[in-house]
């Protein structure tokens, strides 16, 4: 009953992990949109405006795992 227990709560976690992860992706290819949106808007370029989309979510990528590396090692 226990190991049922335990498995269930497994499941509903790694369900969640994936809904969490689903959301980010969905988040994060909104973002790429509305940064490539507003730098076509400015520069009227595509190919420029992709480049620009592209570096900035990287950067803000780069921030995000940085911050999930120094709020890891806050809460250990």
């Amino acid at each position: 009953m226990i190991e049922n227990k335990a498995h269930t709560k497994e499941k509903t976690l790694t369900k969640h992990v994936y809904v969490v992860l689903r959301k980010a992706i969905i988040y994060r290819i909104f973002a790429l949109l509305i940064t490539f949106s507003i730098s076509f808007y400015i520069v009227r370029d595509a190919t420029e405006s992709t480049l620009i989309a592209i570096v900035v979510e990287f950067i803000q990528f780069l921030f995000y795992i940085g911050f999930e590396i120094v709020w890891k090692n806050v809460y250990k």
